[in-house]
């Protein structure tokens, strides 16, 4: 019997060690269980901000896209308000009476006359004010010689003289053009404050 209680004392120790060793085992599980719950519930809270502040910046980006894109959609609206207004003081020229047509044409060519003597008019393709007659005229008061181009200018308005190497472009679309740059800004300060 004395076999038996060894190995009775054997099995009880070794039971006792694998309990202990069973709850050291547990006890470091739970230990890591924790750790790793904190580091879970950490990463959670750290992932959570991040996905706050990037919808936060995302929200934020997108108002400023929007701003912008509205801003770009007034600009383009102005911008094609102010064209209108061109093209419309430019048909006004066009259309305007016969005889503040003929001063404005005579004041441009007398423009031209200040630098060149003669050279030969091209008028606009729709012109029907101007003729030999007004330039036989002019030619007599000023003591020119300039011609009208059997053809005409793809232009709505004004002329085009060619003086050799040099040419002077009178059109309305022209002079609108090179007024535009000096009338823009105070045409749209009226337009749009």
């Amino acid at each position: 019997m004395a076999v038996e209680k060894i190995k009775q004392k054997i099995l009880s120790e070794a039971k006792d060690k694998v309990n202990e060793l069973l709850e050291r085992a547990n006890a470091e599980a739970s230990r890591i269980v924790g750790e790793a719950e904190q580091e879970a519930s950490s990463l959670r809270e750290r992932y959570a901000e991040r996905a706050r502040r990037e919808s936060e910046e995302f929200h934020r980006r997108g108002k400023i896209v929007a701003s912008l894109e509205a801003k770009k959609e007034l600009l383009a609206a102005q911008r094609g308000l102010l064209d209108e207004v061109f093209e419309m003081a430019a048909r006004m020229v066009v259309s305007m009476g016969e005889k503040e047509y003929l001063s404005l044409v005579e004041s441009l060519l007398s423009k031209v006359a200040s630098e060149a003597k003669s050279g030969v008019i091209t008028l606009a393709k729709e012109e029907r004010r101007l003729d030999a007659s007004f330039v036989e005229g002019f030619n007599r008061r000023n003591g020119t010689s300039f011609v009208l181009s059997p053809s005409r200018g793809n232009f709505s308005g004004g002329f085009r003289v060619d003086c050799g190497q040099i040419s002077y472009d009178c059109s309305v679309e022209r002079l609108f053009d090179s007024l535009r740059e000096e009338l823009e800004p105070k045409v749209a300060a009226k337009l749009f404050s």
